[in-house]
């Protein structure tokens, strides 16, 4: 499972200057709903504001995961967002995040949802990428990052 096919320039925000972490979880959830309408902002909100109760998803290194698996959505929707200033967000290391990607996927299809959530988490383990990510001006610049990081 590729996160580039997952991803394209509406579901993408780069420099974004927010600094708390409900502004950053509205946007992410406004950025993923943005070219599939599979839910009502609100209510899949309160699902991923419910699943960060549960344990932050700050990974560390400067990446947060928030995701949240559903019934009766189809296919995996996808949503990233960089703030270079970051936002603490309780991650492990309890360092600021600055790579924020969303996972809503369905519940009946949860290996899809655990690959994906695997190669996010590949991808973002490696500091070069988290930094060209991070340098990127435009959605373009930071998809074209992913699609170079994933062939290589």
């Amino acid at each position: 499972m590729k996160l580039i096919n997952c991803l394209n320039e509406k579901t993408v925000e780069v420099r974004s200057t927010l600094k708390e972490r409900g502004p950053i979880l509205s946007r992410l959830v406004a950025l993923v709903l943005a070219t599939a309408g599979f839910m009502d902002p609100d209510a899949l909100l309160g699902e991923i504001e419910a699943r960060e109760k549960l344990g932050s998803t700050g990974i560390g290194q400067g990446v947060a995961i928030p995701h949240v698996h559903l019934k009766g959505i189809e296919g995996l929707h996808v949503a990233m967002m960089t703030v270079p200033g970051g936002v603490d967000f309780g991650a492990m290391d309890d360092m600021p995040c600055n790579i924020f990607i969303i996972v809503v996927g369905p519940d009946e299809d949860r290996e899809g949802y655990l690959k994906l959530l695997a190669e996010v988490s590949r991808l973002l383990s490696k500091e070069k990428t988290r930094g060209t990510l991070l340098a990127a001006k435009t959605p373009a610049e930071l998809l074209a990052t992913i699609r170079d990081a994933e062939a290589g």
